[in-house]
Formats: structure tokens, sequence, C-alpha cells
């Protein structure tokens, strides 16, 4: 099981996550992509992230908090362009084929019923955690992206996309535009974008009870 699946840890560090560790790695390797922080802060409030430097199923991954303001498509006192810089650089270091995205500041004790979901659609459905997951006629394509699975090579498509349009390297498209589309709304086109899928239904995505996760 720990081939096919890594556990990304995203945001900022948070030692609710960082305790956690040992635990998602019986599920699977482990990336922690998050944001630059000075050494002395490490070692006065996050020293736990030093066990791991050494740690063959841990890989840690940090960048500087990127400025926001001449980026493209995006709400500027938002933290979703963050959000989403912070996934790619964790995606980008996953190298199994399916990954389960978390958050740095929540931990699940029981990851088994996603990856059972996950294994049963073959990584072809968006497999999501029911938290914050509205009905399509409350807001169409509104998904839980707190903790969510999918292949590792179609998240890392659909964030280099992202990236490209929120940098401005490419034109963005109306639907990634934050505003008119929620952030949650906006994982979920890019989702269908890279599958060929359109939204006629919601059988491209599974939704587990966070409840069954612990």
């Amino acid at each position: 099981m720990s081939e096919k699946f890594t556990i990304l840890i995203q945001g900022p560090l948070n030692n609710v996550s960082l305790k956690n560790v040992e635990n998602y790695k019986k599920f699977g390797n482990v990336v922690i992509s998050h944001w630059d922080e000075k050494k002395s802060v490490i070692q006065e409030k996050f020293a736990i992230l030093n066990d791991f430097k050494n740690d063959p199923k841990v890989k840690i991954v940090s960048a500087p908090l990127p400025e926001r303001e001449e980026k493209v498509g995006i709400l500027k006192d938002s933290t979703f362009y963050w959000a989403v810089e912070s996934c790619y650089h964790g995606f980008e270091a996953c190298e199994s084929e399916y990954v389960i995205k978390t958050r740095s500041d929540e931990y699940f004790d029981d990851l088994q019923p996603m990856i059972d979901q996950v294994l049963k659609d073959k990584g072809n459905v968006f497999v999501c955690g029911n938290i914050f997951v509205k009905s399509n006629l409350e807001c169409p394509m509104h998904i839980g992206d707190h903790i969510f699975s999918l292949k590792t090579k179609t998240a890392q498509h659909m964030y280099r996309h992202l990236m490209d349009m929120y940098n401005g390297r490419i034109n963005i498209l109306p639907w990634a535009e934050q505003g008119p589309s929620a952030a949650e709304q906006i994982v979920a086109y890019s989702f269908l974008r890279q599958m060929g899928l359109r939204a006629v239904d919601s059988s491209w995505m599974h939704v587990v009870d966070i409840n069954s996760l612990g």
C-alpha cells in the first residue's frame, strides 16, 4: 500500500499535523509542503520537524511565502493562491501513483476508507471528505477541499495549469477566476478539465464521511 499512496500535508507548519506524521506513514509516504521559517522558529515551535529530515518515508518541501499582488484572477485578501502554490510544490514532490492531500492544521487517524474508495475507482473519480461539500443546487461543483485524493499525475497537471494561469503565463479561463468561482469550485473544474469530463452529474466525485477517517 505504501508504494501506491503519498500523504501530502499542505500549509503553514503546524504541530497538529506534524504529530500525526508517524500515523500517516502507515498508509504511505509523506510529503510536508510548508512556507519557509527561520531555524530559530522551527527549533522553538516545530522541533519535531527535525525528526523527519533523515526519514526515507518523509520528504520536506519549503518555499518562500509568495506575494499575491501581481497574480491574475485571484482575490488578493484570500489565502487561496497560497494554497494553490503550496499544493503545487507538494504534488511535484510526490512519486506515488496516488496522493491524499491534507491540511497542516488538521489530522486524520484512519485514511483506509478513502484509500479503499480511490482504489475502487482506480483514481478516475475525485474522492473528497464531506466537510463543506455543497449540493449542486446550492453551489454547483463545490467539492470539499480539506482532504481529497486522486491520481498524482492528475493533481500535478491540475496545479501546473492553475499556476500558469495565476502567474500570467497563459490566459486565465473563466472558471478559474476567484470571485465568480469559489476556491472549491475551481479545484473541481480543474479536475474535470484534466479528466475530459463534463459536470453532467455527480458520478465524477465520491464523498467520504470524515467521521469514518477518525
